[in-house]
C-alpha cells in the first residue's frame, strides 16, 4: 500500500471471507472502529472484526443473491487508525482513504462503526469525483442540525450528507424521528423517503422501484446500512 492506505489504514487480524490484503480488488473491504458520538448503547468499534469473524462461517451461495461471494474480486485492507472521541480528524481519515481506494477504480466497502463514518465516506467519493448519492436503510431520519449541541454525530449524519455534498438521499425504513427532522425531510427536494410502513407495503421489489424513480439522474450510489432497519435492539 502506499499514500494514504499505508499513512491512515492498519491491518487486523481477520479478513472477510478470508479475502486477501490487495489494492487492486475490485472490492475493497475497510472497517472503522468508531463509536464516540453513539448514544444509549457504544461498541459499534468491535463490529468490524466482529463482522469479519461472522463472514467465516457464512456460505459463499445463496438463493436470494445471484453469485458466489468467493469469486468477488474482494481485498480487505483492515482498519482505519480512528481517533476515538475526535470524530472531525476520524472524518479526514476516512475521506482520504475511501478518496484513494476510489481513484484506484475500487468501490469501498465500510464496515462501522457507528453511522457519522457515512459523511467520511461521501465525502471521499466526492472528492474522487464520483459525487454520489445516497440510499439509506436506517430506523431513523438522521437528519438533526444538532444533537446534544454537537453538530458531528451519528443522529445528523443524513443531514450534512446533503448539506456538504449537496447530494440526494433516499432514506428507507424511517420508524422514529425528532419533528424538526420530519420537517427537514419534507421540505427538501433533495430528500425522499419511505416509512417503516410504507416499506411493509411496498415490499423489497416497490421500494427499489421508487428508489430508482427519485435518483434516476443519479450516476454513481452509495448504499449506507443502519443496523436497526433490520433490528431494533
Amino acid at each position: 500500500m502506499d499514500g494514504y492506505l499505508d499513512l491512515y489504514v492498519e491491518k487486523s487480524p481477520l479478513r472477510f471471507a478470508g479475502a486477501p490484503q490487495r489494492v487492486d480488488a475490485a472490492f475493497s473491504v475497510i472497517g472503522v472502529p468508531f463509536d464516540s458520538t453513539s448514544t444509549y448503547r457504544p461498541g459499534q468499534r468491535f463490529a468490524p472484526n466482529t463482522v469479519r469473524e461472522a463472514s467465516l462461517n457464512i456460505e459463499g451461495n445463496a438463493y436470494l443473491v445471484k453469485g458466489n461471494i468467493d469469486e468477488l474480486s474482494l481485498g480487505d485492507l483492515g482498519d482505519v487508525a480512528v481517533i476515538h472521541g475526535n470524530a472531525s480528524e476520524t472524518l479526514v481519515r476516512v475521506s482520504r482513504v475511501v478518496s484513494e481506494l476510489a481513484s484506484r477504480g475500487s468501490k469501498p466497502v465500510l464496515i462501522g462503526g457507528e453511522h457519522i463514518i457515512s459523511l467520511g465516506a461521501v465525502r471521499g467519493l466526492a472528492e474522487a469525483g464520483l459525487k454520489p448519492c445516497v440510499v439509506v436503510l436506517d430506523a431513523h431520519f438522521d437528519l438533526r442540525r444538532d444533537y446534544m449541541g454537537e453538530r458531528l454525530s451519528h443522529a445528523t449524519v443524513t443531514r450534512l450528507i446533503v448539506e456538504e455534498v449537496k447530494t440526494k438521499v433516499f432514506i428507507i425504513g424511517v420508524r422514529a424521528f425528532e419533528e424538526s427532522e420530519l420537517e427537514y425531510a419534507e421540505s427538501s427536494d433533495r430528500v425522499k423517503y419511505l416509512a417503516s410502513w410504507n416499506f411493509d407495503v411496498l415490499g423489497v421489489r416497490g421500494s427499489v422501484i421508487s428508489a430508482k424513480s427519485f435518483l434516476s439522474d443519479c450516476r454513481h450510489i452509495y448504499l449506507s446500512i443502519d443496523m436497526d432497519f433490520y433490528d431494533p435492539a
